[in-house]
C-alpha cells in the first residue's frame, strides 16, 4: 500500500513539475523510462550517488553536440552502454532496483540532482582500460566506475 501512495505522490509531483516546466508529459515518461533503464541495467548495484552519476552522463550526453539529442536515443545509441549490446536479455528482474532507478530518473531530468560528474560524457568501470580513456580527461571516480570529460576533439 505504502508503495502505491509513492507513486501516486511521484506521480502527482512529476505532472506538477513538468506542467510547471512547460514539458511534454508523454515524452518526460519516454526519457525517464530510457533513463531509468540505463541507470538499472549500468548502476543498479552502485550507490545512490553512483546511479546519479551514470543518469548525469546520459543526459549531458543529450545536451552535448556530438550525441544524440534524446534521451532514449542516446540510450540506445550503438555501441554506447554495454547492456544495449551484449545479447542479453533486458528485462527488469529486479523490481525494487527498477523502483530506486525511476525515481532518480525523475529527479535528474527535473534537475533536482547536481551533477557529481561535473559534466562528464564518458564513463566505464574500473578494471577495464577502454582505447578511448586516453583521448579523454579523467574527472573523477565514484563507485566502481571513472568519468571523464571531453572536449569535443579526438
Amino acid at each position: 500500500m505504502l508503495n502505491l501512495i509513492s507513486n501516486t505522490i511521484t506521480a502527482t509531483l512529476v505532472s506538477a513539475a513538468v506542467a510547471t516546466a512547460a514539458v511534454d508529459y508523454d515524452q518526460f515518461i519516454k526519457d525517464r523510462d530510457c533513463l531509468a533503464l540505463n541507470i538499472y541495467h549500468e548502476a543498479r548495484g552502485e550507490s545512490i550517488q553512483g546511479q546519479i552519476a551514470v543518469a548525469q552522463v546520459t543526459v549531458n550526453r543529450a545536451k552535448h553536440d556530438f550525441f544524440p539529442d534524446s534521451i532514449c536515443d542516446v540510450v540506445w545509441q550503438d555501441h554506447q552502454f554495454s547492456w544495449t549490446n551484449d545479447g542479453r536479455s533486458d528485462r527488469v528482474r529486479d523490481q525494487e532496483a527498477y523502483a530506486v532507478a525511476l525515481n532518480i530518473a525523475e529527479w535528474v531530468l527535473l534537475g533536482r540532482e547536481d551533477d557529481p560528474t561535473n559534466g562528464s560524457l564518458f564513463y566505464h568501470a574500473r578494471g577495464v582500460s577502454p582505447f578511448w580513456a586516453r583521448k579523454v580527461d579523467r574527472e573523477t571516480v565514484i563507485g566502481v566506475h571513472v568519468f571523464y570529460t571531453w572536449d569535443g576533439r579526438w
